[in-house]
């Protein structure tokens, strides 16, 4: 899944008040977090990631 689905999906799931800035921000934030906790890993590159989640 690249960046632009993920933020797709989750985009209208981000409340109204949020400018488009914090939206960006929350997602990067959360795609660190379960990278962190090792829920997923970057199959693509740097500059075309392509997340999956670990089994």
């Amino acid at each position: 899944m690249s960046r632009a689905e993920i933020d797709e999906l989750l985009w209208n799931k981000l409340p109204d008040w949020m400018t488009d800035g914090q939206k960006k921000k929350k997602v990067e934030n959360l795609i660190m977090e379960l990278r962190k906790h090792n829920k997923i890993i970057n199959k693509g590159s740097f500059k075309h990631s392509s997340w999956e989640l670990v089994s």
